[in-house]
């Protein structure tokens, strides 16, 4: 491993290491219970994620790396907007919702693979469904001195949308990353960049079987498939510039947590 390789990889765990070191430290307290705690679970999502991407370079393995590099980029891309929305205490709440919604309609599917298919069941089933999961959370907010209001009209907003939007903004995340270029853009330089990024990751995170990664060669002679090279291990520029990538983002990640804290006072 060459000295830039190392350098690149020792910044990724340092960004790491301050991810932690400020997670450590932020309390989840009131005003705000809910934003406070949204944003701490996005970062430890980035650091998880980051850690991840560190032992897969470590070892050589850039390729497939496309998945964790762009759902990094989706964790910074979302707290920046949450955090940049008018309301970002209303924006935690309709992460609440969705996510609760979006579970409530894989638990759906999964009755219905079973009843077409009992082979496949009984599967695990939820404690609750949807209705009064949301109302529990509701509740559980108020016992901490926080208003559930909001999570219930949240999530009767986004219920009635048929089907469930792609994001819990409402909308598609090709509109979130725009609306976040739009708005900080001035702020966070970093971001064209990203954005170029993301669109040639979203196409690498799906599977193609004649993408550039996919290197395989068939003998001419006796039709004999095989790697070509062996794509184990991956070339130091590419595993360079994974490294670089995911210390970009967790890094905007923290920030723009902190950011959300900072001005959790005076939303």
């Amino acid at each position: 491993m060459n000295s830039t390789l190392a350098r690149e990889l020792l910044s990724l765990r340092a960004s790491v290491f301050r991810a932690r070191q400020f997670l450590d430290a932020v309390r989840v307290m009131l005003p705000r219970v809910l934003l406070k705690e949204t944003l701490a679970r996005y970062l430890a999502d980035g650091i998880i994620t980051a850690e991840v991407m560190d032992a897969a370079l470590t070892a050589r393995h850039p390729v497939g790396m496309e998945p964790l590099t762009r759902h990094l980029f989706e964790v910074s891309v979302d707290v920046m907007y949450l955090v940049t929305e008018p309301d970002p205490s209303y924006a935690a709440a309709r992460t609440v919702a969705w996510n609760i919604l979006r579970w409530d309609r894989i638990w759906t599917l999964q009755e219905q693979a079973e009843q077409k298919d009992p082979s496949l069941g009984p599967g695990k089933t939820p404690e609750l469904r949807a209705d009064e999961a949301i109302k529990n959370f509701a509740k559980s907010l108020e016992a901490d001195g926080e208003d559930g209001s909001p999570v219930l009209r949240a999530y009767d907003e986004l219920k009635a949308r048929k089907p469930l939007p792609l994001h819990w903004s409402g909308g598609t995340r090709t509109r979130v990353v725009n609306e976040v270029e739009r708005r900080a853009s001035a702020v966070e330089p970093h971001l064209a960049l990203l954005h170029g990024l993301w669109h040639m990751l979203s196409s690498d995170s799906h599977p193609s079987p004649w993408a550039a990664r996919v290197r395989l060669a068939v003998d001419k002679t006796d039709g004999a498939v095989r790697f070509e090279p062996d794509p184990a291990i991956g070339t130091e520029t590419a595993t360079l510039q994974a490294a670089s990538h995911g210390t970009i983002m967790l890094d905007l990640t923290r920030r723009w947590v902190a950011e959300g804290y900072s001005r959790s006072s005076s939303f």
